[in-house]
């Protein structure tokens, strides 16, 4: 099974100061504007001047660790309290920010996709890092994931006004851009990671057998559909008990149980998912039934 990690980073643009994300909402960081040391962390989309409040969508954001860097390059940990339509930081000018716990995005609908989850980072100010980080030097804008640089990766500025401008990476991660004018904007860029699933510390495999089932008005004996189609049909079979899937999903949710590993799942995690057992019954049945559908066929 495949997990994409998104991972998000906003940057927030005013004399230095930077947060990161992109896709749909994001966090970003900005100083307050009464002069203290206190930071707010918002969560919605700048570019629609759209901030979450609590109750709402902001308390999706689970625990944000927030660390607050002071002008030795030292930093700390610092608590990141809910408000109304924020989060408060107390302290540093540099501030970095990450949302780690978001749920698992299960896949939606009867046709299997990834699962997903989402990182989500914000920067204000130079100094310390992330996983996933924007940094500024002067006129050129620079991406990178885990110290590493971000080639061909996608960055949007976004302008106090609401204006966007999109922007690629080089092979050094890196992009030249100018501040128009003063104020507060919003970097976001996206990173998303696909790796197999784990259980229990240990990688697993998924299947979606198909081509194992009989149409109805499929001629397998006496008048083949076409010819060789029952030599075919055991060459799947063959292909498909060689397989030793953890986890097996087919185009017929009732065939697998979907809806009852799902419900499952929501108390026992992806172990609901693991089928040996119920692949390989599968697996046997549909290929009884595939001889017995020949047979049939060549008695008429």
């Amino acid at each position: 099974m495949k997990f994409a990690h998104i991972i998000t980073i906003p940057a927030a643009l005013v004399s230095g100061l930077l947060s990161f994300n992109a896709a749909a909402h994001a966090l970003w960081l900005e100083s307050d504007s009464s002069g203290t040391t206190t930071t707010k962390l918002y969560f919605g989309e700048y570019a629609e001047n759209l901030r979450e409040s609590s109750p709402g969508r902001l308390d999706s954001i689970i625990e944000p660790a927030v660390i607050v860097v002071d002008a030795g390059g030292h930093g700390k940990p610092a608590e990141a309290r809910r408000e109304n339509n924020h989060f408060t930081v107390a302290g540093g000018a540099t501030v970095l920010v990450q949302a780690l716990k978001q749920p698992v995005r299960e896949p939606q609908g009867e046709i299997p996709n990834p699962a997903q989850r989402r990182f989500l980072y914000a920067r204000l100010g130079k100094g310390g890092s992330l996983p996933l980080d924007i940094n500024n030097d002067g006129n050129l804008l620079r991406l990178s994931f885990m110290g590493k640089p971000v080639a061909k990766g996608k960055i949007i500025v976004i302008a106090p006004n609401g204006w966007e401008k999109h922007l690629s990476t080089d092979e050094k991660g890196e992009t030249p851009f100018s501040l128009p004018e003063p104020g507060l904007y919003v970097i976001e860029a996206t990173h998303e990671l696909s790796k197999s699933g784990e259980f229990g510390g240990k990688p697993y495999t998924v299947v979606f057998p198909g081509s194992s089932n009989v149409n109805p008005g499929t001629r397998l004996g006496m008048n083949p559909s076409y010819p060789g189609i029952a030599d075919d049909f055991r060459h799947t079979f063959i292909v498909l008990e060689s397989l030793k899937p953890d986890i097996w999903l087919t185009a017929h949710p009732d065939a697998f149980r979907f809806q009852e590993k799902r419900a499952s799942a929501e108390d026992v995690g992806v172990g609901a998912w693991i089928d040996q057992a119920g692949y390989r019954k599968y697996v046997a049945d549909s290929k009884a039934e595939f001889e017995a559908r020949v047979a049939d066929s060549l008695q008429r």
